[in-house]
């Protein structure tokens, strides 16, 4: 299944304090998503 292509893999670690509001990690992680979309949609246009 390896087209050439490398895979790069990003580790999320989270905490949130028990005195803090919870951390919004499903919004972190759909930005996260949506930047590298973007990316690869820029590297395809060059």
């Amino acid at each position: 299944m390896n087209s050439g292509t490398p895979v790069n893999k990003i580790l999320i670690l989270a905490a949130s304090p028990l005195d803090r509001n919870r951390v919004r990690l499903d919004e972190e992680l759909r930005d996260i998503e949506e930047g590298l979309q973007r990316v690869q949609i820029t590297l395809f246009l060059l």
